[in-house]
């Protein structure tokens, strides 16, 4: 990660970050310069992680399962991906020409 980010864009605050669970992370430079990831403060009014993959979930027309949330970022996103071909999900497909 080092050889991707620069200092300064970390000082000021040109990066976006966020764990596991969509919460959002503040990064730091620490001595040697290497980016140390902690937990921001979430603002108020900030959309919730959950309701968020519901929504991606819903544009998707696949259903969420509670215990699917759970699931970290990447695995949630492929579960979402993967129930688009699922019976009884209706697929369309935009054909161009």
């Amino acid at each position: 990660m080092q050889s991707y980010l620069e200092r300064i864009d970390i000082d000021n605050n040109e990066y976006s970050a966020r764990d596991a669970a969509g919460h959002p992370l503040t990064l730091l430079v620490e001595e040697p310069v290497w980016p140390k990831p902690i937990r921001a403060p979430v603002p108020a009014g900030a959309p919730n992680p959950s309701d968020s993959w519901r929504r991606f979930a819903h544009l998707r027309e696949a259903s969420l399962k509670n215990q699917e949330l759970a699931l970290a970022a990447l695995a949630l996103y492929e579960a979402i991906i993967l129930k688009r071909g699922e019976p009884g999900a209706s697929c369309m497909r935009v054909v161009g020409g």
